[in-house]
């Protein structure tokens, strides 16, 4: 990989819109103030991408980035020819991909001319003053990008909070020029959530009575009404010369008044003694995790607010919970705390997984922590499809066996229940207290999975009961069947007193038939099954999309 791609984490030449996510993704771990040089590379790579991808390649002749090496005021993209129907239907992915490639060329025209009225406003002179003003500049365009990709992804509550109290964010939070350009933003966005807003209000101050001139503009926004400044003090009336009584208990008041000034100066030293013993635990606290997991971690504690709440150094936007649990004793099996990481990476890596799949995954409380502020789902619901899906299930399976072998797995073990299933009926469940077994998954799927849901089905709706009629009864999977070219799952309705197949039930995802047996051929084709009574139960669970057809 060539230079400013390797920079960026790209594998090569890309569009604009894989170029602000790439640099939004980096300024997590690339702080201004933390990691100034490695900052001004990443943003002198993210100017040379964002230029080639705007010609349509790559840089002609790939380098290091030089100091001296700075985008033009005037490179602005040029209108595109606005994309063509397809002949025949629409080309969905391709509509999606020109959007957000619009959108990305878009906010680089708006960069273009917000560097163009920075530096016409600041007019620099020497050397020294154009660095400097660089330097601003690029602080400025790295917390307006990672705004941006917020936006766009519409990124949770947990997010946005983790971003408004960043580096990236605090180096530009009082600069005139950024927050001109964040107002200009949010007036674009007056859906933004409220609960985002108001984030925002209280980590600027927007509430207080008297708001710095600065951020006065961003009042109205945030907060849904314009700023009010307090009216100013009426001027003091003319002094009256007082009698010596009532001089002396003015100087008593005043005295009074001094002290309790001074009190609370008093109090929050009183809170700070009182807070000492907490923090020396969250050190403590992250000195035990960094020892087990090789990283180093960091408290997010804030006063009394998240005492509980951590996240590595190196990935912010991992926040798990640990807490104090017992004496630290590694040779008897004791760590001193307990925590959710592992669940919490788990989750990561599992929300990863169904997002490249594309499996709908649903978190399941389950006994685990709620998932809010650094907590962690008890279990996890992929809706995956019972046909034609072994692919996915075997790269599922192979996932889980890797992460059990990571240490962090091994350390802090996660609890978990996973499962899968379509609607809301499971065909798989694993609880973490066993080994994950890959092949046996693999295996169920292809074999049995279909079928031991469509006895389910059968048995929790009452249709067995009805169709034996209090006789007794046995459920016997088949397994899949080719019908008409289309795939069922089978299942026999055995009579127990003669052990001969009375009832055969198929299954194919959206409808449930029962018939008699000797009614059951392969030749027949699907609409027969259709030919029936609908069959109303009462079982609340049973999902509406399935239709049970009785014959």
């Amino acid at each position: 990989m060539n230079w400013p791609w390797s920079e960026l984490g790209l594998p090569g030449p890309s569009d604009l819109a894989a170029v602000r996510r790439a640099y939004a993704e980096r300024l997590k771990t690339t702080h201004p103030e933390e990691d100034p040089e490695g900052f001004q590379r990443l943003h002198e790579a993210y100017q040379q991408a964002r230029r080639a991808a705007r010609k349509g390649g790559s840089p002609s002749e790939p380098q290091a980035p030089r100091p001296e090496e700075r985008p033009s005021a005037m490179d602005i993209p040029q209108p595109q020819e606005a994309p063509q129907k397809a002949e025949e239907g629409w080309n969905y992915e391709q509509i999606f991909l020109q959007e957000a490639q619009r959108r990305a060329e878009e906010r680089e025209r708006q960069s273009a001319e917000r560097r163009e009225r920075f530096f016409a406003k600041h007019h620099p002179g020497s050397e020294e003053e154009n660095r400097r003003l660089e330097w601003r500049f690029a602080r400025i365009e790295a917390a307006l990008t990672s705004l941006e990709e917020l936006l766009d992804s519409r990124a949770p509550l947990r997010d946005w909070v983790f971003f408004l109290h960043s580096g990236v964010f605090f180096s530009v939070k009082g600069d005139e020029a950024f927050v001109a350009a964040l107002e200009e933003l949010l007036r674009r966005t007056p859906d933004l959530e409220e609960p985002v807003k108001q984030e925002m209000a209280q980590v600027f101050g927007l509430r207080k009575l008297v708001v710095p001139d600065v951020w006065q503009g961003l009042v109205e926004p945030l907060t849904g009404t314009a700023y009010q400044a307090p009216p100013p003090p009426a001027p003091p009336a003319p002094r009256e010369k007082k009698p010596l009584h009532k001089r002396w208990s003015v100087r008593i008041a005043a005295l009074l008044l001094l002290l309790f000034a001074g009190l609370p100066l008093a109090l929050h030293q009183i809170q700070e003694v009182r807070q000492a013993p907490a923090r020396q635990a969250q050190a403590l606290m992250c000195q035990y995790l960094e020892e087990d997991l090789g990283r180093r971690m960091e408290s997010l504690q804030e006063g009394r607010n998240y005492e509980n709440l951590f996240s590595p150094w190196d990935d912010p936007n991992l926040v798990f919970l640990a807490w104090p649990d017992g004496e630290r004793d590694l040779a008897a099996g004791q760590r001193g705390y307990a925590t959710n990481y592992g669940n919490v990476v788990l989750t990561r890596a599992l929300k990863d997984f169904a997002e490249q799949w594309k499996w709908d995954m649903i978190e399941l409380e389950e006994g685990g922590v709620p998932n809010i502020y650094g907590g962690s789902p008890g279990g996890y619901f992929f809706r995956a499809p019972l046909w034609d899906n072994e692919e996915g299930v075997a790269a599922l399976g192979a996932l889980m066996e890797s992460l059990e072998g990571e240490d962090w797995y091994q350390t802090c073990r996660p609890e978990y229940t996973l499962r899968l299933g379509i609607y809301n009926l499971a065909y798989y469940t694993y609880t973490s207290d066993t080994p994950f077994d890959a092949p046996r998954l693999l295996d169920y799927y292809q074999n049995e999975a279909g079928a031991s849901l469509c006895a389910y089905i059968v048995e929790e709706s009452g249709l067995a009961r009805e169709d034996f009629g209090g006789a007794a009864y046995e459920l016997v999977p088949q397994g899949a069947v080719e019908l008409d070219r289309s795939t069922c799952f089978l299942v026999s309705g055995v009579d127990k007193a003669t052990g001969e197949a009375a009832r055969q039930y198929l299954f194919e995802g959206m409808y449930l038939a029962s018939l008699p047996a000797e009614e059951f051929s392969l030749d027949m084709k699907s609409i027969q099954l259709h030919n029936g009574d609908s069959f109303q139960t009462s079982w609340e669970s049973m999902p509406r999309y399935i239709q049970i057809i009785r014959k």
